[in-house]
């Protein structure tokens, strides 16, 4: 038997919490991206969990003491992660995405994008019940339906590369 979370929680204080907890008893997470494009990844107990590994200002600090202020970090450290890492930078309104960098609109859903990262969670969680290898791992991936494959995360030479070509973009963009 497999322990498993399917994180269906949009909320930072919610997530971090859960990841601690899933940490302490062993239990794995299958998780998404906040992007345009669908995605899933798969964290098991001795994987570094997204707070860790995205370095998110709540590393360290009690659930309960998370401020909106560091929602709000975090949410752009996974804005972030998703534009170094895929493509969904062509299929996002940058002026809506500036508005929801700067906290003047809230994160919404869009349906497609919604139900395709749902079917991606339940086919990791199947694929762990069953003890099938492969899947996702903690850095997971993307899938592009506007061009039928997948993204995988970049490799460290590439994503330093454009990870501060990202940042250097969404300090402009929130600026504004």
């Amino acid at each position: 038997m497999h322990p498993i979370i399917v994180n269906g929680t949009d909320d930072v204080q919610a997530g971090v919490r859960m990841y601690r907890v899933a940490r302490e008893k062993r239990v794995t997470v299958i998780d998404a991206y906040a992007a345009t494009l669908p995605s899933v990844y798969v964290v098991r107990p001795d994987d570094p969990r997204p707070e860790e590994r995205m370095n998110y200002p709540t590393v360290g600090k009690d659930w309960q003491a998370i401020s909106d202020d560091d929602r709000q970090a975090c949410l752009m450290k996974e804005l972030e992660w998703a534009l170094t890492h895929s493509s969904t930078r062509k299929y996002v309104d940058l002026g809506i995405a500036a508005e929801l960098a700067a906290g003047k609109r809230k994160r919404f859903s869009f349906a497609p994008m919604v139900i395709t990262t749902g079917a991606l969670m339940a086919y990791e969680a199947i694929r762990l019940i069953l003890g099938h290898r492969g899947g996702a791992d903690y850095r997971g991936y993307f899938f592009n339906p506007h061009a039928a494959r997948v993204e995988k995360p970049l490799p460290w030479p590439l994503s330093a590369l454009k990870g501060a070509l990202v940042r250097q973009f969404m300090a402009k963009v929130t600026a504004s």
